[in-house]
């Protein structure tokens, strides 16, 4: 009876979820772990939850969507619903971790604030942290985990695999995956998907592009895919977003708003535009296999790579304020060129 009280209490372990001491998401650690020694955790914002013995609405009226900066220190413990009977173990009680990355899982840039609810953040803590988050006999986290546990998955880009390959023949791979020697390329490519948003800014007509809605199919206008004129906008003055960044099609005289780099990218990339100590000067260049309208049963994802330059000789205010900046950007999934093809310019 010992013995099986023991697994059964192990098992329980397990499944803890984790709440937020802000009480603005549950969370727990994921299956699919891609990025070790990050954790990635798993969270969904919280709809209702008991404070203090009340159901208190975790969403406030002026929040949009769950959001968590990059290097915030997040407070978790235990969560556990009411009249749950799960028996936590008190060294679980707390446990603090730092941010190293967050992604919602629907982008929300600019998007006349439409609630996001879903995410996955990759923390960082001390060791002993890291074991009562992920509990002490998790082989996921150790040299005997299962075999294939480690399969990579698609990051914000949607490519799973780690080399990329673009029109005119430019060859990228994830930074994260070349040696320290390169580190400093002044150099680097971003995946932009603004699938999500740009239903709400397109102006096409015969059809207008609208997502999948119950039993009906989503309508794609063929004039939006393939564009070959989009650059990336800072937009300072949008109500929705400080950080906002459009994605525009620019031709001649016309400035058409067609989406936005999703909120979790522009976070970290618009403070760094803002000091100019990058810019982005040349248009987005599509993958080699460019998206094609095949039907209106599948909504189609915009993803637009475009490539980011380091400005030599740039200054920020101070050091700290350059060194918080620099945090934000090595968020970012970068992709860098692998060979000698020529970036396309304006």
């Amino acid at each position: 009876m010992m013995v099986g009280g023991h697994n059964k209490h192990r098992r329980k372990l397990s499944q803890v979820k984790w709440i937020d001491s802000n009480s603005r998401f549950i969370a727990h650690v994921s299956a699919q772990q891609d990025s070790l020694p990050l954790v990635r955790l798993d969270i969904v914002a919280t709809t209702a939850v008991q404070v203090d013995g009340m159901m208190t609405d975790a969403f406030s009226d002026t929040e949009d969507n769950l959001f968590i900066p990059i290097q915030e220190v997040l407070c978790l413990r235990p969560y556990q619903p009411q009249n749950a009977m799960l028996v936590v173990n008190p060294d679980l009680y707390e446990v603090s971790v730092c941010v190293d990355n967050f992604w919602s899982t629907h982008e929300s840039g600019g998007n006349s604030g439409r609630r996001v609810r879903r995410g996955i953040a990759y923390v960082i803590g001390d060791t002993e942290a890291l074991r009562r988050l992920c509990g002490e006999r998790d082989k996921r986290f150790t040299s005997k985990g299962v075999t294939g546990q480690w399969k990579r998955t698609a990051d914000a880009s949607g490519v799973r695999s780690l080399t990329h390959t673009l029109s005119g023949g430019v060859k990228i791979q994830r930074q994260r995956t070349l040696r320290s020697s390169n580190v400093g390329i002044d150099c680097k490519w971003v995946c932009v998907d603004y699938s999500t948003t740009h239903v709400f800014h397109c102006t096409a007509s015969n059809p207008t592009c609208t997502r999948r809605c119950g039993k009906n199919a989503a309508v794609v206008n063929a004039s939006c895919l393939n564009r070959d004129e989009l650059f990336l906008v800072r937009q300072h003055d949008n109500v929705h977003d400080e950080n906002a960044i459009a994605v525009q099609f620019v031709r001649g005289g016309v400035h058409e708003v067609v989406g936005f780099v999703p909120r979790e990218v522009a976070a970290c990339l618009a403070p760094a535009i803002d000091a100019k100590l990058v810019e982005i000067p040349t248009k987005g260049v599509y993958s080699e296999d460019k998206p094609v309208a095949t039907g209106t049963t599948k909504y189609p994802h915009y993803r637009v790579w475009f490539r980011v330059d380091s400005l030599v000789g740039a200054h920020v205010g101070s050091e700290s304020d350059h060194s918080t900046i620099q945090l934000k950007l090595d968020a970012i999934p970068w992709w860098v060129a692998t060979d000698e093809a020529t970036p396309p310019s304006n």
